[in-house]
């Protein structure tokens, strides 16, 4: 079923692009760094971290810890470890048919972005991935930049997007793949609301929000018309 819309809202995190390769392109800078301090030599160290991310996924929390235990390192070290992930210039890349898409499409919808997280490794996710190509600065919220900040819990994000553009909730899309977090606040709010089925959510149940799913982005020309 063809839905109207002019404006699509994108997620950031496994929407545009694999949020594995942030972890895996992080590690090499923590690996470098504790190479430097000679604590590790680099190869050790990204092996056991890519090892970790491969058993327990890019959602696991405890990465650090189990690398120090699995070391026999100080946990005094995992702070800053922490810090230089987040700090980092990600070397990443938006999915090529996110890419194909938007190309094909920018100069036909208003595109945006509304992204949960830390803001300034939100920002440098969007610098790398060189999004303002498609993405006007204005139409990107990083939901923890916002005055007071905020996440996708609350309805009030999706309404100051909305807001943005002056334009009606049924002509706004957005397009995510958590299930848990994504789509409940755009559906009631009378938004259309698309999973992508990329990432470690991808093999959550959906849940009753999610009007369609898509497994690639050229599906999404079947979805969606001016």
């Amino acid at each position: 079923m063809v839905q109207k819309c002019n404006i699509i809202f994108f997620d950031l995190d496994n929407t545009i692009y694999l949020e594995e390769n942030f972890k895996v392109s992080g590690f090499k800078v923590v690996s470098q760094f504790l190479e430097e301090k000679k604590i590790l030599n680099f190869i050790q160290s990204y092996q056991s971290l890519l090892d970790i991310l491969k058993s327990k996924g890019s959602l696991y929390k405890k990465t650090f810890d189990d690398f120090c235990n699995m070391h026999q390192l100080s946990t005094s070290l995992i702070p800053e470890m922490i810090e230089i992930l987040r700090n980092h210039r990600p070397d990443i890349s938006p999915y090529l048919d996110f890419v194909e898409f938007v190309e094909q499409h920018y100069q036909k919808y208003f595109l945006g972005i509304i992204t949960d997280g830390t803001g300034p490794v939100q920002q440098n996710k969007i610098k790398s991935l060189a999004l303002h190509r498609w993405f006007d600065h204005k139409n990107i919220i990083v939901t923890d930049c916002l005055s007071p900040p905020s996440n996708k819990h609350n309805r009030s994000v999706f309404i100051i997007a909305r807001n943005t553009f002056e334009i009606k909730e049924a002509e706004c899309t957005y397009i995510g793949d958590n299930p848990n977090l994504d789509f409940k606040h755009p559906h009631q709010l009378g938004w259309k609301t698309i999973r992508i089925l990329r990432g470690e959510h991808s093999i959550i149940q959906a849940e009753k929000y999610v009007d369609f799913e898509i497994n690639c982005y050229s599906e999404l020309n079947n979805l969606i018309r001016l």
